[in-house]
């Protein structure tokens, strides 16, 4: 409002166009909607948090888990399209589904493989890459937006979620510790 955003119409249309495209069908509108809610109420915060952490000297790896499971069991019927989403790496954590039964296929089951040896190499060693293998990078005090994208194929990315955080911590400034 007026009251506490002087520009408050120009940072209304900045969110429309980080999130909206003019002619989305049905689908992608769904899907701009749930980017949204994501950034708001979960990676937002999320990527807050991690970056406090890196800037107080925390070792801290961030990942987004993009994997989609082969089945969302009787969750598969709700959702309004089919994507991985929050919380679908659980069962590729603790294998068991957290909400219906986990029947992993053999692609299933090298997730799961590939995602628990990262836990396990990170209480192990402190590192989730483990001895071997530098595939996932921490956080840098001067970069806290690169993150491991959990796919298929796992890889680092810049610009976690496309830097949308960085227009909201804009606006909440008070919510910053530093």
């Amino acid at each position: 409002t007026s009251e506490n955003f002087s520009s408050y119409e120009k940072l209304r249309t900045q969110a429309i166009r980080m999130y909206a495209r003019d002619g989305q069908n049905d689908e992608e509108l769904m899907r701009s909607y749930i980017r949204l809610f994501s950034d708001l109420f979960i990676n937002n915060g999320v990527h807050r948090f991690c970056e406090e952490m890196t800037c107080a000297g925390h070792v801290v790896y961030l990942y987004n888990f993009e994997y989609y499971p082969s089945s969302l069991g009787l969750l598969g019927w709700w959702f309004p399209f089919l994507a991985a989403t929050h919380c679908t790496e659980l069962p590729y954590l603790f294998g068991k589904g957290i909400i219906h039964s986990f029947s992993p296929n053999a692609s299933d089951l090298e997730m799961l493989d590939r995602f628990t040896t990262f836990f396990t190499n990170f209480a192990k060693y402190g590192n989730p890459n483990g001895v071997a293998e530098e595939l996932w990078r921490p956080l840098e005090v001067s970069h806290t937006w690169s993150y491991l994208n959990i796919n298929k194929t796992c890889r680092m990315m810049d610009d976690f979620h496309d830097r949308r955080a960085a227009f909201w911590n804009t606006l909440t400034p008070d919510l910053r510790t530093d």
